[in-house]
Parts: C-alpha cells; structure tokens; sequence
C-alpha cells in the first residue's frame, strides 16, 4: 500500500494546490524531533497511531510553540457525519484519546485544553481482535516497528 503520509499529502494538494507540504514518512522519535521538524513549520499534522510516540510529538510541539493538530482513533468507526474538531479535551468515546489524555497530563505535563484535535463522536463498533495463545507467549515479537504491537481489527464487522 501506500503510506498515510503520503496519501493525506496528495489529497491535500487536491484541495489547496498552492500548499507546500514536507510529507515526511519516518518513524518519529523525541530524540530526533529537533530534525524532523526544522524549517519552522507553519503546521504539524499528527496521524501517529502509538500512544507514547503520539505523546513525544504533541509535547514537542506544544512546548516549541509549533502548530499541531492531532487526529484520534478512527478504527471501528463509520459514519463521517459524527467526525468533530476540538479540542483533546473534548473528545469522548474514544479509547486512544483516553490514553492520550491521561499521558499528556501525567507525563509530559501538558494541558489538553491547548491540544487541537480531530475525532469522532461515534462509538467504536468493534473491538481488536484478541491476542491469540502464541502472540500472548511473545507479544513483543509480533510487531513490524519497535515500540509498536500488532492487533487486528475485524474489518466491516467480521469477527
């Protein structure tokens, strides 16, 4: 497939063409943060799907006065009507933006009222599919990217 990054860069240059857009698909880092975002960004559009990497990103940003919007959790969600722009805390019904809430308050000592957010009202439909016996064994070996474990969510409703 194609990356995320990617593909949100070309959609966006359908809508605005005259936007300049440095797509960057690279695993973010806090250590690496001053290089990933030189150049003075005029906005940063987080899509990260990690809790914790989410969290470096946001409170980079934050606390180095950059822009940042961040999206929260789409998966088991369908209907686009319910789709809302606030703030972090605003955001309800969502599980990453629970834990998100709850990391950037307790460790990065951020305020999620200045958090811009985009997110879903709608409940999750469907939950991940469970660990089965062999990934419970070794949970750490089953993920594609360090820091990161692999779950599946049933697709339009199968189980």
């Amino acid at each position: 497939g194609i990356p995320k990054v990617h593909v949100l860069k070309n959609r966006l240059l359908e809508i605005v063409p005259w936007c300049k857009i440095d797509a960057i698909n690279e695993m973010f880092i806090g250590e690496h943060a001053e290089r990933l975002l030189n150049g003075n960004p005029d906005y940063v559009i987080d899509c990260i799907d990690d809790v914790t990497t989410k969290a470096e990103l946001i409170s980079y940003c934050i606390k180095n006065n950059i822009p940042v919007i961040t999206s929260m959790g789409a998966g088991g969600k369908a209907d686009p009507t319910k789709i809302r722009i606030g703030t972090l805390h605003d955001c309800v019904k969502d599980p990453l933006a629970s834990k998100m809430k709850w990391k950037l308050k307790k460790t990065h000592n951020i305020n999620i009222e200045n958090v811009p957010c985009i997110f879903s009202v709608e409940k999750p439909s469907i939950n991940l599919l469970p660990l089965d016996e062999e990934q419970s064994e070794n949970p750490e070996e089953f993920g594609t990217v360090d820091n990161f474990r692999i779950r599946v969510m049933p697709v339009l409703g199968t189980s």
